[in-house]
């Protein structure tokens, strides 16, 4: 009865189909082991499921030979039947290569006969490609270890050098204002000629006094856009608005005097 129990349980439980193994455009069709070499580049497992069964989920896991170190890949489907997984070679963890290869079949679903984990084949590296892969992981872990040394440890101090701060505008808008400063200045003279409303008397200290504030200011003006700090303009406008505002009252109290006597 036993006997019977076992071959009905086996004629019910999940079984691999056909399977293909592709390195590169070789293809090793039911192959127990497949060899590896440091030339190929890439690797294609195929496979169907017995008696047109399709699990709800598949996996292929691959591992040393102590189980210590695993990986897992996930194949996609083909018309609902043919399950197949492509991928670089150096996809597989460089500890794998180092030594054979186990490959399995992971099913799973919600009908427990079809849950099963299903031998495949053996990858053989090469002694040349598990030789070189060591090397190359080696070399990686070492070159890791030292980033993260030099990634905890005191860097070189940063030393930045910041511009000054400009102390005049462009030389080319300082031209152009002193040049619109002194062409005013020269078309209020002008206006005051030809209109004949120059009549400060320069007989009067006040008299040039005015007229010498105005040009100082000018001055002061032109020597803010070329050097002048804000503050030293400031106290020099200062000193020279109080003088202006105390000689134009003289000076205009002397020019209305002679609107008044008719003298000019």
């Amino acid at each position: 009865m036993l006997a019977i129990f076992l071959c009905l349980l086996s004629a019910y439980a999940i079984q691999l189909g056909k399977s293909l193994v592709r390195i590169d455009e070789v293809n090793f069709i039911s192959e127990k082991s497949v060899p590896l070499n440091v030339t190929d580049t890439s690797i294609s497992i195929g496979f169907t499921f017995a008696n047109s069964v399709t699990p709800e989920h598949v996996a292929i896991s691959l591992f040393g030979v102590d189980h210590s170190k695993k990986q897992y890949f996930h194949p996609k489907v083909i018309q609902n039947k043919v399950f197949e997984l492509t991928m670089p070679i150096n996809a597989i963890s460089p500890s794998l290569l180092q030594d054979e290869i186990n490959v399995e079949i992971i099913t799973g679903s919600t009908d427990k006969s079809l849950n099963s984990i299903l031998p495949f084949v053996k990858l053989i590296p090469s002694a040349k490609l598990a030789t070189t892969v060591k090397d190359e992981y080696e070399h990686n872990n070492h070159a890791n270890a030292q980033a993260r040394i030099i990634r905890y440890t005191t860097l070189p101090e940063i030393y930045h050098q910041f511009r000054e701060q400009p102390k005049s505008v462009l030389q080319l808008i300082i031209v152009q204002f002193i040049f619109e400063i002194f062409m005013a200045f020269v078309v209020l003279l002008i206006g005051w000629l030809y209109t004949n409303s120059f009549q400060i008397s320069f007989n009067s200290i006040s008299g040039w006094g005015f007229i010498a504030v105005i040009i100082s200011m000018e001055y002061l003006i032109v020597k803010y856009y070329l050097f002048l700090g804000i503050f030293e303009f400031l106290k020099y406008a200062a000193v020279l608005g109080a003088l202006g505002i105390f000689l134009g009252s003289k000076t205009l109290k002397e020019m209305n005097n002679k609107r008044i006597k008719g003298t000019k």
